[in-house]
């Protein structure tokens, strides 16, 4: 009775084996098949962390001996390594894709929001007309946020995580665009990022401002009404009123 109960239970140790050995050689296989074919894959945080993953995994079993890799494997199994990894993974998951996009960045939104209503006169200071306005909201966002632009520095797991080479290392941009003041927080963002901050404050020194998104360069800029005309204003580029050609 013994015997048999053993049998069973290394033919189904066997059988996870296979079945979790060939699920992480698949995710490796489209990994490296992405790599060489260039092709744009959506880079999600799943594909990335399970892919390299499975690297690591791939080159330890194929650089160790054979009794070392059973002995790997059945310890992998018997301590449940891989449920626990993917585990800590769905929960870093929640609280990255749902907790903070959902929740943390509306209430960083809402302080910051306060905040800023009762320094926009220091803002916009002494300003005499709408385009002096602009300038020193322009000059505050360039000068005195504190802002990272992640564009040209950074290497990204999908749209929203990025990791850069300054401050602050590491970039969660706006989950959601409802709560663009977000930004103050995470001193990191690009040019949508920079213009929907430049909107929100325009909004509130009472400029008509409206952002614009080009799609075929997936690029955002800022435009302010003054005397019947309006004016660019590109917050993220840094440049302030050019001609109109210059977004052609």
């Amino acid at each position: 009775m013994k015997k048999k109960i053993n049998i069973s239970s290394m033919n189904k140790e066997k059988l996870m084996l296979i079945i979790t050995l060939i699920f992480w050689y698949i995710l490796l296989a489209l990994y490296i098949g992405a790599l060489i074919l260039s092709s744009r894959m959506p880079q999600t945080y799943w594909t990335i962390t399970s892919s390299w993953s499975s690297i690591v995994f791939f080159i330890y079993f194929h650089l160790s001996k054979k009794d070392k890799i059973l002995f790997l494997q059945k310890n992998i199994l018997k301590n449940k390594i891989f449920l626990k990894t993917f585990f800590v993974l769905l929960i870093v998951y929640i609280f990255l894709y749902h907790l903070v996009p959902s929740y943390i960045m509306k209430m960083v939104d809402s302080k910051n929001r306060e905040t800023l209503l009762n320094s926009i006169s220091f803002i916009v200071g002494n300003s005499t007309n709408d385009v002096e306005k602009a300038l020193r909201i322009y000059n505050w966002i360039e000068n005195s946020a504190g802002l990272t632009n992640v564009y040209a520095d950074r290497y990204n797991i999908d749209h929203y995580i990025y990791f850069i080479s300054k401050p602050p290392f590491v970039c969660l941009r706006l989950g959601n665009k409802n709560y663009p003041l977000w930004v103050l927080t995470s001193k990191c963002g690009a040019c949508e990022e920079y213009s929907l901050l430049f909107r929100e404050i325009a909004n509130m020194a009472n400029l008509t401002v409206r952002s614009i998104h080009n799609p075929g360069e997936d690029h955002n800029w800022d435009e302010v009404l003054v005397n019947g005309s309006w004016i660019i204003v590109e917050p993220g580029w840094p440049i302030f009123n050019p001609p109109p050609s210059f977004m052609r």
